[in-house]
């Protein structure tokens, strides 16, 4: 058997987080009626910072931070209901396990470790070992059946876990065996199983619902056991009142601008106990734009934000004021950002026009439109859906086989494909073959409001009029993305790493219906095949033999080795970057900002002042693992100063 697991022994004896759920009902309104149980400490969140860290009143120590824009006493704390009031459960639940891709190492919190057999394969199975004194937040042990109830009703949110499991079963009071469904990639099962996600199910809480769906004789009745689990209600009282949460965190209470959690007293993971911890509460503020995310840090009105957004300018001015009370540190999150097609219209089901387009946009200038700092930006070297590291990575000596497109965009092949297509070059504007002028309407939010301009700027240039429909975030995400109403929109591009295999699956499966890129798509259908011609790579105008990508994507879930990997990867990246049904043009890594006057960090940790090729090299991992307002705490961070 082979185990993986790092923990840290020195704590285990001693005194005492591309998946979202989806939710099917709405977010209520009735709340917490007023702060219950808030001491005066907190009570303050602007000012000079005297509530965090050192510098407070010797009362409790508040580390102060960022959630999610939502009223925080009307929030509904069940796990299972969606929304936007996310934040608070990266704190009041608990992750089995983080990744350090630097280290290409697991740093376990509600796992002591697990075992890997030695061929892992259809039938074969995986032991989990709980560590023995985690536990829910009134004192009751969190046991194997809630590991395996967590499991078992992910799985009727279609979760991609159960692609490689087969069934999750406890087999004592902490240890659970989870049977493998077929042979499988080690590293892509565990970021499956332990990737980012909260261990949420409590099973005396949650057993009904899950017991529901089981029983559920069809469709509606399943839908209504769903909808059952996900729109019941819990204040932050009632939380606490049944123990539910294991994270380091739990409510304290809430008002209409800040929401307030305590230390749980019996906290113990591998590496710490409560006793680690140095703050008394964290208090999260509802600040939801990156901008206002920095604004608020810098007026020292908050200690550390999992985003933000660092412009260039910004830096030089905190250079020029000997600011030293802030660093930051730049996740390599290979994410980025894709003008994406809407080919049920003409003439952009026309894959010409598409590659034209994608050549006449200056990739560069779509940096500049980003509302952040260049140091965390770069113009995508290949569009084919993944970051510049992981093109180096995977692609290697065939990258000069992928199509391009020119950095800075390559007008005259744009303009001979455009009038091989049968437009013609007016005035001003391009003109269809229909004679009419060549305009894309843009649908635009708020946050993509100067990508929006820059899209505008760059093609606008080259003749090709764009017409911006500006829509608040509500509006671009529950009405134009969902009915298709677009020529073309701003979308997330992204992979996970060590392998490429999420975000592909993500981008191009998943996420299909923004495009419409699959052959003889139906919007209509549920049965979609994913299936494209496509010529040989390196051949954009070859002969074309079709492709399944699900079962490329399938081929690559299996393969073991980097030399089985990397011709799936390539394949998948050229259907990508020759169909162009998505430009991916900026590749974005994300800078987290914290305060250093009154807080100690774990060190190394800080990116300030690095060039881009030494961030996160050498350096601690707590601060690397994942978000920053999260991780470091799993390990007793931040400490007071003084």
């Amino acid at each position: 058997m082979v185990k993986r697991s790092r923990r840290n022994d020195s704590h285990k004896h001693e005194a005492k987080r591309r998946q979202i759920l989806k939710s099917v009902g709405a977010l209520g309104t009735a709340g917490v009626a007023g702060l219950a149980g808030c001491s005066s400490d907190g009570s303050n969140t602007g000012g000079n910072g005297s509530n965090g860290g050192g510098g407070g009143n010797g009362d409790s120590a508040s580390l102060r931070m960022y959630m999610d824009e939502a009223k925080p006493d009307e929030i509904n704390f069940n796990p299972w209901n969606g929304g936007t009031d996310d934040m608070h459960r990266t704190l009041v639940f608990d992750y089995a396990a983080g990744y350090h891709q630097q280290e290409d190492e697991w740093y376990n919190v509600l796992v002591e470790d697990w075992e890997w057999p030695s061929t892992i394969k259809e039938g074969e199975t995986l032991q989990i070992h709980i560590f023995d004194d985690f536990t829910w937040h009134d004192g009751t042990s969190y046991k194997a059946k809630d590991f395996v109830g967590n499991l078992q009703l992910l799985e009727f949110f279609d979760d991609p876990l159960w692609d490689f499991i087969s069934k999750a079963e406890a087999t004592g009071e902490k240890t659970v065996e989870l049977s493998l469904a077929k042979k499988a990639n080690q590293l892509l099962v565990e970021e499956a199983l332990f990737g980012g996600r909260r261990w949420m199910y409590r099973d005396d809480i949650f057993r009904e619902n899950l017991e529901a769906l089981k029983n559920a004789g069809g469709d509606d009745e399943r839908q209504g056991a769903m909808n059952d689990l996900t729109q019941k209600r819990f204040t932050g009282r009632q939380m606490v009142e049944q123990g539910l949460g294991c994270g380091p965190l739990k409510y304290k209470g809430s008002d209409a601008t800040r929401l307030i959690l305590e230390v749980y007293e019996d906290y113990s993971n591998p590496h710490i106990t409560a006793d680690d911890l140095e703050f008394d509460q964290v208090v999260m503020l509802p600040i939801d734009t990156p901008e206002q995310r920095w604004q608020k840090l810098m007026n020292k009105e908050a200690d550390v934000a999992q985003n933000a957004s660092i412009t260039s300018k910004q830096i030089e001015q905190l250079d020029n004021n000997d600011n030293d009370w802030v660093d930051w540190i730049v996740q390599q999150r290979h994410t980025g950002r894709a003008i994406t097609w809407n080919t049920r219209r003409k003439p952009l089901d026309n894959r010409k026009v598409r590659w034209a387009l994608a050549n006449a946009i200056d990739r560069e200038l779509m940096v500049k439109g980003e509302a952040y700092g260049e140091f965390m930006l770069e113009a995508a070297d290949v569009p084919c859906g993944m970051s510049n590291f992981l093109t180096d990575k995977w692609l290697g000596d065939r990258k000069e086989d992928y199509l391009t497109f020119g950095k800075t965009g390559n007008r005259d092949e744009a303009t001979k494909l455009l009038e091989g297509e049968g437009f013609t070059k007016g005035e001003e504007w391009w003109k269809r073959p229909n004679g009419k002028t060549f305009e894309i309407s843009v649908k635009s939010p708020p946050y993509f409001a100067g990508r929006s301009q820059a899209l505008k700027q760059t093609l606008e240039s080259f003749g090709v009029k764009v017409k911006i429909y500006n829509e608040e975030s509500t509006t671009y995400e529950g009405q134009s993305v969902p009915n298709h109403e677009y020529d073309a929109l701003h979308w997330w591009q992204g992979q996970v790493t060590p392998i490429p295999y999420n975000g592909y699956s993500l981008n191009m499966v998943e996420e299909a219906h923004l495009t419409a890129w699959p052959m003889n798509w139906d919007d209509e259908s549920s049965e979609n095949e994913y299936k494209l011609e496509v010529p040989p790579i390196g051949e954009p105008n070859g002969k074309k033999s079709v492709v399944d990508v699900n079962q490329v994507l399938s081929d690559l879930s299996e393969a073991t080795s980097e030399e089985e990997q990397r011709p799936l990867l390539q394949k998948l990246a050229w259907v990508y970057n020759w169909n162009q049904d998505k430009t991916y043009d900026v590749v974005r890594n994300q800078a987290s900002p914290y305060t250093t006057d009154e807080w100690e960090w774990p060190q190394p940790s800080g990116d300030r002042g690095l060039s881009k090729d030494e961030y996160g090299v050498d350096q601690n991992p707590w601060m690397r693992v994942g978000n920053i307002q999260i991780w470091p705490i799993r390990a007793g961070y931040p400490k007071i100063k003084g």
